[in-house]
């Protein structure tokens, strides 16, 4: 009887191989090919295609074993697609959603076909259904655990960010989306904020997940922690030096590991705030404030048509050689300070990065600007570590005047 024999964890990563291996069990039937159909967790069909067998084993009859993968069809639905803000990005004044392209739960149905009398192919045996498996647009190096065990831990899971070890800056009127899978039982984002003198002040905001028991496990929630966000709550100001957050159930019990932030003061007229998309599918964010250059560069080509005469006057005001194919590029050349090697690292993901946005204190959108250049250089001396340096463009050219 035909059957799956191999089948993905429940909780996958796209960027890594989701194979399936589908057998036929023992038959006397010559066996060509396997009907694939794949469907979401609704049940709607997504996509359909026949599979060569890949290996047969017995002498006669035979099994006839079906290798395949779909995590080159997943990659392809999930964050980031092109012109498109991914999910866990959120509206500056929105404090948690969940991201509809982040992940998506399928599962398969397969059947065996054999060429009849006729000689053409017609479905033989029952069609299989495979488990339901969610996929996620979750990146785990080669030097890393390939599962996602900690991501969806009941009692106490990982965020989607790699963070620096003393913790990421940030300043009173700034945003951080905070992001990790979908837990059911959240009901409050817990802050431990900290005085210079160690003093302790906790707060918390309560959290609703939209939907959260359906996407429970399911899909990845973005919470905006950021002061930016805080201070419509409580007073998250420079009183404090710094301050961790996390996810916690209405007891206040732990339920996600914790993010720190260090506040620091502004630089007015030096800062560019960055939120990108990173590797694990979750958002990084980061102040650049030592090097900001702000440049425009134009460049076009040119025509050229006779000027008019008349018999006896002439206008002084006509142009025999005009620009055609004008554009202008807007870009920014930034340099961090000397920062640590793990901060060297954490901004590796901002260069890395296909999806990135300037944040724009006051107003209501973020501005998408891409990475053109950008690279990560050893400083002069040990202590300082390393410096980030960069060249962004807008996403979006502005508009110019044309003929």
């Amino acid at each position: 009887m035909a059957s799956f024999t191999q089948q993905p964890a429940e909780h996958v990563s796209c960027y890594r191989p989701i194979k399936f291996r589908f057998e036929s069990g023992s038959t006397s039937d010559a066996v060509e090919k396997a009907y694939i159909e794949l469907y979401n967790s609704s049940g709607t069909l997504l996509a359909s295609y026949r599979k060569d067998w890949t290996s047969r084993t017995g002498s006669g009859p035979y099994n006839y074993l079906f290798d395949f993968d779909i995590s080159g069809f997943l990659q392809a639905r999930l964050d980031p697609v092109p012109s498109a803000k991914s999910g866990v990005i959120l509206h500056p004044d929105a404090l948690v959603a969940t991201s509809a392209n982040g992940s998506l739960g399928v599962y398969v149905k397969a059947q065996i076909e054999i060429r009849n009398a006729d000689n053409l192919l017609e479905a033989s045996g029952a069609q299989i259904t495979s488990n339901t498996i969610y996929a996620f647009n979750i990146i785990r190096q080669f030097d890393e655990d390939q599962t996602l065990d900690d991501f969806v831990d009941a009692t106490f899971r990982s965020v989607l960010i790699e963070q620096p070890l003393n913790g990421i800056d940030i300043r009173t009127d700034e945003n951080f989306f905070y992001c990790f899978i979908v837990n059911e039982d959240v009901a409050k984002a817990r802050y431990n904020l900290y005085e210079a003198d160690g003093t302790l002040t906790q707060q918390e905001i309560a959290i609703t997940i939209p939907s959260g028991a359906t996407y429970h496990n399911k899909r990845i929630a973005a919470v905006s922690v950021g002061p930016r966000l805080a201070n419509n709550y409580f007073a998250l100001d420079s009183q404090y030096v710094r301050f961790d957050v996390f996810m916690a159930d209405s007891g206040g019990t732990a339920l996600t590991q914790s993010i720190s932030f260090n506040l620091v003061e502004r630089c007015p007229g030096r800062e560019l705030r960055l939120h990108w998309l990173n590797s694990r599918g979750g958002v990084g964010a980061y102040t650049f404030n030592a090097v900001k250059r702000e440049n425009v560069e134009a460049k076009s080509s040119s025509a050229e048509k006779p000027i008019t005469w008349g018999f006896s006057t002439f206008d002084p005001n006509q142009r025999g050689r005009y620009r055609t194919n004008i554009e202008r590029a807007d870009y920014w050349e930034l340099e961090s300070r000397g920062v640590t090697e793990d901060v060297g690292e954490y901004l590796a993901g901002l260069l890395a990065s296909p999806e990135v946005y300037v944040e724009q204190i006051g107003e209501s959108f973020y501005l998408p600007v891409v990475v053109e250049d950008g690279r990560i250089i050893t400083a002069d001396t040990e202590e300082v570590g390393v410096i980030v340096k960069m060249k962004i463009s807008l996403a979006n050219k502005k508009s110019v005047q044309r003929y």
